[in-house]
């Protein structure tokens, strides 16, 4: 079932949820900020685990240590590297090859750009490249569809990682 949310909608939403994580500490931060990890089980996995069980599975991995589980801090090269990585670790055909990763940005607070990390099918008929009015969204952070149109992106920063090697 998909919900049409409106990008406006989702960004309160993370912005309440961010806010809400930036009092926690510890182990209790990373559940409300984890979205790249979400999206990574998703793609290591063909969309069958997506959970918080994997999501600190693949933070465990990317971080070299169980004990962290924090948000991924880094920039589009690190995450591009990183995808690289990841995919460099699975067995050819083990992964999902028809989606990607939609990092965007959903707002600015206090000079800081906060993104978010969401799927996107790359074959998909309402995809960016064939129809260039909006991105069909599976996050599996929040474990529901949607769409970005491209109209909301502008003016702010996106980018897309695939996994198609």
């Amino acid at each position: 079932m998909e919900n049409e949310f409106q990008l406006d909608q989702m960004e309160d939403a993370l912005k309440t949820m961010s806010e809400f994580a930036s009092t926690l500490t510890g182990d209790d931060k990373c559940p409300m900020t984890d979205c790249m990890w979400h999206c990574l089980a998703y793609i290591g996995s063909k969309g069958q685990h997506f959970g918080e069980y994997y999501a600190r599975n693949v933070c465990h991995w990317y971080y070299k240590n169980n004990n962290i589980y924090q948000p991924f801090q880094g920039e589009e090269k690190d995450a591009r590297a990183m995808a690289k990585r990841f995919v460099q670790r699975m067995k050819p055909g083990s992964y999902s090859r028809d989606k990607g990763i939609l990092v965007y940005e959903t707002y600015i607070h206090e000079g800081r750009r906060n993104m978010h990390a969401v799927i996107f099918d790359v074959a998909h008929p309402g995809n960016f490249y064939t129809d260039p009015k909006y991105f069909y969204i599976f996050d599996p952070q929040q474990n529901t569809y949607y769409r970005i149109y491209l109209s909301n992106l502008i003016g702010k920063e996106f980018y897309q990682l695939y996994f198609n090697q």
